[in-house]
This record gives structure tokens, sequence and C-alpha cells, in this order.
């Protein structure tokens, strides 16, 4: 079973620095869009919650702990000579997890249309038997799910602007699926809620939870388990208002990515 204090890490998602990927030939709705690499932060703090998530996972696979270590007093990793080749694997991790498809970076294809897809509010992509037949049984066999959260849409025409394509990219997240529950709220229908290794919240589970309107899932929030205080996202700063470290927010879809890993490529230090 997997242990969040002992397979996942102690220290929170936030790192400093530039990231520059290069993003395949995409087509968005009408849109064919060839970006090249694209610097999509620049000397700001960003996440690398797919990295840790995926990492977290192949210890829990190999049937190994992750060691604690030395955090600055925000949470935050401290980087010296023995801890960079852990940043430099969970980076690595990080972008397997934007191309766990036979697609090559299916992921990112996938994130890009539900972030500029127009809905009436509705979450995308949930449904009770896409639940039931696609993660359910994996948590059952005891094999956490890795999520791709998909937060804010966009209009096709900010994606032109280099700005607006780094906010569809950087401000969606990843999580890892341990667990679920059934949540049966008065006046509601009954539903699922996802237990989760959140890597913004070292040491805590948290939950995905569903808010419904009739039959609809019109939005998904998350919260530590056992707590009424869901995250309160601001879109402008891009934080939760009440933590200065990377939060969660309201969410309009997920999907689950396929795991994969090269064990010749990637030695976890």
């Amino acid at each position: 079973m997997f242990d969040i204090k002992k397979h996942g890490f102690n220290f929170v998602n936030s790192w400093e620095g530039n990231i520059t990927i290069k993003i395949p030939k995409l087509s968005i709705g009408p849109l064919k869009i060839d970006l090249g690499e694209v610097t999509i932060m620049k000397n700001m703090s960003y996440g690398l919650c797919g990295g840790m998530i995926y990492s977290a996972l192949d210890s829990f696979l190999e049937g190994r702990e992750i060691p604690d270590q030395r955090c600055d007093a925000y949470g935050r990793l401290v980087l010296d000579a023995a801890t960079r080749p852990i940043k430099k694997y969970i980076w690595a991790r990080q972008m397997d997890s934007l191309r766990s498809d036979d697609d090559g970076w299916g992921p990112v294809k996938k994130m890009l249309d539900w972030v500029f897809r127009q809905t009436k509010g509705e979450v995308i992509g949930w449904s009770t038997d896409r639940f039931k037949y696609e993660i359910a049984p994996r948590i059952d066999g005891g094999v956490p799910v890795p999520l791709l959260l998909v937060r804010k849409a966009y209009g096709y025409k900010s994606l032109l602007k280099n700005k607006s394509l780094a906010k569809a990219l950087y401000t969606n997240h990843q999580v890892l699926a341990i667990g679920y529950r059934r949540h049966e709220p008065a006046g509601q229908l009954a539903h699922w809620d996802v237990d989760i290794y959140d890597p913004n919240y070292p040491d805590e589970v948290h939950t995905l939870h569903h808010h419904k309107e009739g039959k609809k899932v019109i939005r998904m929030q998350t919260r530590k388990v056992d707590s009424d205080r869901f995250t309160n996202y601001d879109y402008n700063s891009g934080v939760d208002v009440n933590n200065p470290l990377p939060s969660n927010g309201i969410f309009r879809g997920f999907f689950n990515t396929t795991y994969f890993i090269d064990k010749e490529e990637r030695i976890m230090p």
C-alpha cells in the first residue's frame, strides 16, 4: 500500500529557474501550431508535480522508501551536491510524465485540448463508468494511478500568445491517486472522492472532491482529508491566497496518464 510518509517526498513541490521545453506540432480545434522550443517560465518559481509523483511511484513499485531530505524554512528541498541528482531525476521524470503515451506527447495534446475546449461549466471527461473501469481496478490492485488535473479555459485567440500558452501549460497539475471513497452528501447524488498524493502538500493525504448539480459534475476541488477547508485558488496570482506555496484550486477535468519507466535510463539516486 502506498504510504505518503514512506514513498512520497518530504519537501514541497517548489523550484526556481527557467523552463524551456520543445512543443510538438499541435492541432487545437481549427488551428495548426508549430511553436518549437518555448521558454514557459523564466527566473520564476515553478513546480515539477509530474516528476515528483512519477518518482514517488517509481520508489513504491521498486519497494523502496524515499529518505527525508534537508528543507529550507518554506519546506523546499535544499540543493547541494548531494541533492542535485534528486532534482535531475525528478526533472527527467517530469518530461516522461508529459509524453507517457504512444503518441509521444499525448498528455500535452490532450491537456491543451481540454484547456481550450469551451463548455457550459461541467467537468470534462468525468464519468462513473470511466472511474469504475479505468482507475478503480488499478487502485484496487494496489497500484496508484497518475492523474493530470486540468484547470482553466482559454480562447483560441489567446493560444497564439506565448504567455497564454505558458499559462495553459503550467497552471495545470499532476497528482497520484492512491485510494477512493464513496461520498454521499445530503441532498446530492452519491459519487466517488479520490484520495491523492499531492506533492504540493508533503506528508498529507488530500482528496479530489466532486461537486454536483443534478447529474452533472460541475467542478472539482481538492482538500486535506477530514478537513472542511478547500484550497482558495486565485487565478490572477496563481497561488493560494492563504498559502504562499503552490496550490490546487478548482479543476475542470482530469485524466489518467500512462505510467512507464526506462530502467536503463532512469536510475533513482
